[in-house]
C-alpha cells in the first residue's frame, strides 16, 4: 500500500469520525466465558480476543460489528489467543496443542471460519516451544516469535502466500516481533548480552534500527503504522512503566498519564496498547490506590482518561483500554466486583 493510498484511507476514515452518532459504552462477554480478554479491532469494528471457561481453558472468539459473538478453536487447542484481525476479518493467534507439551502453532482464522495452522522452520519441539504469531497486516501477512530447542527466541514474518523468512537482531541473544504494517516493516524488542531489552525497527528490506526512550531500562515496541509511526512502552530506572510513540524520523516522545502512580506494589504506571493509523493511541493507566482507567492519547499528545459504565471502583478493577480502530471505536476490558473482566466497546463521543 503507498502513502497516497493511505492518506485517502485516512481522510475517508475521518470524515466518519466526523459523522459518526454517539453510541456510549456496550459490555460482552461470549457464552461461558469467566474472563473476557479483547485484543484488536479493524476498521469494520469487528473484535477478536479471547476468553476463559470454567475449566481454565482459552478459547478464541470474534465479535462480530452487529454484535454476535463467535466462538472458535483451532484443531487440537488446549488455550488459544487471538492476537490481531486485518481489515478482512482475517484472525491470527497462537493456539497451545493438548497433546501434553503445551507445543506453541500460529494460526489464521479466515471470514467463513476455516483455521489454518502454521509451524515455523527451527521451532523447538518440547514443552512450550514453537511459534507464536502476535500480530496480522491488511494484506494477510503476519509476524511474530517461535522458542528454538534451546528455548531461544527468534522472529519471523509470514508473507500471505505462506512463505516464512527468520530472523535474528544482530547480537541478540533473543528476538520477538509485535507488530507489522502494510508495508511489511516491523518492530519488536530483543535482548543483548547484558540481558536488557532494547526496541527494534525491521524494514521490509530487512534493515534494522535499534532504538530506546531515554532513560528505559526494558523497552517493548507494539505497533507500527504505515507511515512507520511506533507505539510501545518502556520502564524506567525506578522500574515504573510509561508509553511512547516513536515518529518516522526516530524521535521518541514519553506518555506518560497524568494520575499514574509509581508504586510498584500495586503495578502503578502508564501501559500503552493500541494505536491506530492516525496515530492515536489508546491505553490503561494505575495509580497508587491500585485502581484502573483507560486513557486516549491523540497525535497532537492531548490525552483525556474515562472508566467504563459500571467497571469497579476498587483497587485491582477499573478500566483498560486495548485497541481502537481508524473510525475511533475503541475496545478493552472492564473487572467487575470479582475482579472478572468483560470485553466492552466504546464508540466515539461515548461517556
Amino acid at each position: 500500500m503507498n502513502r497516497l493510498h493511505v492518506g485517502k484511507v485516512l481522510v475517508v476514515a475521518m470524515l466518519f469520525c466526523g459523522l459518526a452518532k454517539a453510541a456510549g459504552f456496550k459490555t460482552f462477554d461470549p457464552p461461558g466465558s469467566t474472563g473476557t480478554y479483547v485484543a484488536a479491532i479493524n476498521l469494520e469494528g469487528a473484535i477478536a480476543g479471547e476468553y476463559t471457561d470454567a475449566s481454565g481453558l482459552q478459547h478464541g472468539f470474534l465479535r462480530a460489528p452487529n454484535g454476535v459473538l463467535t466462538a472458535f478453536d483451532p484443531p487440537n487447542s488446549q488455550w488459544t489467543y487471538a492476537n490481531g484481525i486485518n481489515v478482512r476479518g482475517v484472525i491470527a493467534g497462537v493456539v497451545f496443542d493438548n497433546l501434553g507439551s503445551l507445543h506453541s502453532h500460529g494460526f489464521l482464522r479466515a471470514p467463513d471460519g476455516t483455521i489454518t495452522l502454521f509451524d515455523v522452520p527451527g521451532q523447538g519441539t518440547g514443552f512450550f516451544q514453537g511459534a507464536q504469531c502476535q500480530a496480522i497486516n491488511n494484506f494477510g501477512a503476519t509476524t511474530g516469535q517461535y522458542f528454538d530447542d534451546n528455548y531461544v527466541l527468534h522472529g519471523f514474518v509470514r508473507a500471505a502466500n505462506g512463505v516464512i523468512t527468520t530472523f535474528d537482531i544482530p547480537g541478540s541473544a533473543s528476538t520477538q516481533s509485535f507488530g507489522i504494517n502494510d508495508e511489511g516493516a516491523v518492530t519488536g524488542q530483543y535482548l543483548d548480552g547484558a540481558g536488557v531489552w532494547h526496541g527494534f525497527l525491521r524494514a521490509p528490506s530487512g534493515a534494522v534500527t535499534s532504538f530506546d526512550p531515554v532513560g528505559s531500562t526494558a523497552t517493548y515496541p507494539g505497533i507500527i503504522t504505515d507511515l512507520g509511526v511506533i507505539m510501545g512502552g518502556y520502564y524506567d530506572t525506578a522500574g515504573v512503566p510509561h508509553g511512547f510513540v516513536r515518529s518516522p524520523n526516530g524521535t521518541i516522545t514519553t506518555i506518560t498519564v497524568p494520575g499514574a502512580g509509581t508504586d510498584q506494589a500495586v503495578y502503578a504506571g502508564t501501559y500503552a496498547n493500541g494505536m491506530n493509523q492516525l496515530g492515536v493511541i489508546v491505553g490503561g493507566f494505575i495509580g497508587d490506590d491500585g485502581m484502573r482507567h483507560a486513557w486516549v492519547r491523540t497525535p497532537d499528545g492531548h490525552i483525556s482518561t474515562y472508566d467504563v459504565p459500571g467497571a469497579s471502583e476498587t483497587p485491582g478493577n477499573g478500566s483498560n483500554a486495548a485497541a481502537i480502530n481508524l473510525l475511533g471505536v475503541i475496545t478493552g476490558k472492564e473487572f467487575d466486583a470479582a475482579g472478572v473482566p468483560h470485553g466492552y466497546v466504546r464508540y466515539p463521543g461515548g461517556h
